[in-house]
């Protein structure tokens, strides 16, 4: 049973015109998969499901939240085979002679429209859920709560103190298996899995490690942010960096977004500036650690003596080579 029962619950949420008891519902249940059960966890979506086939609702306030979301997302999932029907014949458009089909830039601003308040909504869905985590401890011990603190850096408020996030809570779980990446490839191949674990998760660190924390976070935005650039639909607003649902070859007139010259150099700034960090954290560690600072640091193959001499082997030619 899906999360809506009726279309006039819907209406609640979305304007919708002539919702009467004998207007068909829309597919819900992909918008469901895609889009609400990602954050909220298998366990607790199966229990607001049950608390809506089978009342009572105990948990309004949250059913409130999923719905204020999934309203708008249901539609812009569906609203391409609400425009365009499939027949046995093909393709059709939705036209009669009462009713006029809608113009592409009236369906194109419909469809961000849909897809920015269904976005608006699953923020306020994750800053609930956040404020009230030892509410709904189902939640707590699930997937989609492990990945959100799996990381260096654990919250959106937290990233948006390094590089400045729209919608942080919703855009920082979008970004979230781009800043493994990030983890995986440039920051434990330099301190190692084991050092990289110990600052990850000792909550009480010394001053020395706040230090190499703070830079390493300022290396993992950076760089999570350079390859986001490529790998997912992103947008770059005055109100800061945010993910799409699906890129878009066209921005609505009443959005100021960053366009491909600006992406571009952002990519290569962020390259820069994320390694950059990287280097720095690097020199401090090699320079500060001893079997008593950065310990775990210190005895892996990861540390490099910065009072080793290394001797270019052009230095030591002393015959004359010719061709």
């Amino acid at each position: 049973m899906p999360l809506f029962k009726t279309i006039q619950e819907i209406a609640q949420y979305i304007t919708i015109s002539s919702a009467s008891t004998a207007s068909p519902m829309p597919k819900s249940r992909g918008a469901e998969e895609d889009y609400i059960k990602p954050v909220l966890g298998d366990a607790l979506f199966a229990s607001l499901q049950t608390q809506v086939t089978t009342p009572p609702i105990t948990d309004i306030d949250l059913l409130d939240k999923v719905r204020a979301a999934l309203a708008y997302l249901i539609y812009y999932k569906e609203l391409p085979l609400m425009h365009t029907i499939i027949t046995e014949s093909g393709l059709r458009n939705v036209t009669s002679d009462k009713i006029q089909g809608a113009y592409r830039y009236q369906y194109e601003a419909t469809r961000q429209y849909l897809e920015n308040e269904g976005l608006s909504a699953l923020e306020k869905l994750y800053e609930y859920l956040m404020a009230n985590v030892e509410t709904y401890t189902t939640w707590q011990s699930s997937d989609a709560f492990t990945r959100l603190n799996k990381n260096l850096i654990k919250t959106g408020k937290d990233f948006s103190s390094y590089y400045y996030l729209f919608q942080p809570n919703r855009t920082f779980f979008a970004l979230q298996p781009v800043m493994q990446e990030v983890e995986d490839f440039y920051i434990k191949s330099i301190i190692g899995d084991t050092f990289f674990s110990f600052l990850k998760d000792t909550t009480s660190l010394s001053p020395e490690e706040k230090n190499v924390v703070d830079m390493l976070k300022k290396a993992v935005a950076n760089l999570t942010i350079h390859k986001a650039i490529t790998k997912l639909a992103v947008k770059v607003r005055p109100e800061g960096f945010t993910v799409q649902l699906a890129s878009t070859d066209r921005n609505p007139a009443s959005e100021n977004n960053a366009g491909a010259d600006q992406l571009e150099q952002l990519h290569q700034e962020t390259y820069r500036d994320g390694n950059a960090y990287l280097s720095k954290a690097q020199q401090y560690l090699n320079n500060l650690a001893s079997a008593e600072v950065f310990h775990d640091y210190y005895v892996s193959s990861f540390y490099q003596d910065p009072l080793t001499t290394i001797t270019d082997p052009n230095d030591c030619i002393r015959g004359i080579y010719a061709f």
